[in-house]
């Protein structure tokens, strides 16, 4: 499924935040990580990550990531890095 309402606005209350049933696309998954900027442990399935997509180092909160990633891409390794 892939129908995840993302949030509207930003929370700073946010810390912990599982997943389980929804695939998010990079565009997704960059404005989940933006829309909260306190969250410290997330798991995430993510769609297939384009190879020229670039990760600010907007995610310093966290500090536990699951990540299952349906295709290892560029982008992915992006990402880790």
């Amino acid at each position: 499924p892939d129908d995840f309402c993302l949030p509207a606005v930003r929370s700073a209350s946010l810390e912990r935040l599982r997943l389980d049933k929804f695939r998010l696309n990079h565009d997704q998954f960059i404005k989940l990580c933006r829309c909260s900027p306190n969250l410290r442990s997330l798991k995430v399935e993510l769609d297939r990550l384009p190879d020229d997509v670039q990760f600010s180092s907007a995610f310093p909160s966290i500090s536990s990531l699951q990540l299952v990633v349906s295709h290892l891409t560029e982008g992915t390794l992006n990402l880790l890095r």
